[in-house]
C-alpha cells in the first residue's frame, strides 16, 4: 500500500529523493539540515497497519532541551496541523491525494521547531 503513496510523492520530488529503508519505510531526502546538528532533516514515510505517516523517529527533538511547558505549547501548536508529538517523536497521518501538501507541512513543522529551539518558546514576546 505504501508504494502508491511513494509514487505520488515521487511525482513531486523525484525518484532519487525517496530511499527505501525496509518494508514499509522510506527516508525522504529534503536537502535540508537540522540547525543544531547539520544532519539531514529527519523525514520518513512509514506504513503502520492500514495507515501511512510522516514521522521523524525522535530526531528533531533529540538534542533540544524543552521543559514540560514548552512541550505542552508545542504539542498544542502542532495539533493544529494534524501533527502529533508523543514520546519525543513527531508523526502526521497522510493520504495519497494530499501527500505532497502533508510532506511540506511536516517539513515546515520541523523547521519551526528548530527555530523555536534557538529562541525559548515560553519566553514572552517583547514589543
Amino acid at each position: 500500500m505504501i508504494e502508491e503513496y511513494v509514487e505520488n510523492l515521487v511525482k513531486q520530488l523525484g525518484k532519487e529523493k525517496l530511499v527505501k529503508q525496509g518494508v514499509g519505510r522510506y527516508f525522504v531526502k529534503s536537502d535540508l539540515v537540522l540547525i543544531d546538528s547539520f544532519d539531514q532533516l529527519p523525514v520518513f514515510l512509514t506504513e503502520v497497519g492500514e495507515n501511512v505517516y510522516f514521522v521523524d523517529f525522535g530526531y528533531t527533538l533529540e538534542n533540544i532541551n524543552l521543559n514540560e511547558s514548552d512541550i505542552a505549547i508545542l504539542t498544542k501548536q502542532l495539533s493544529k496541523f494534524n501533527i502529533s508529538l508523543e514520546d519525543g517523536s513527531l508523526s502526521m497521518k497522510t493520504s495519497k491525494d494530499l501527500i505532497y501538501l502533508n510532506y511540506n507541512i511536516f517539513v515546515m513543522a520541523i523547521s519551526y521547531i528548530q527555530m523555536l529551539s534557538l529562541i525559548h518558546i515560553s519566553e514572552p514576546t517583547r514589543h
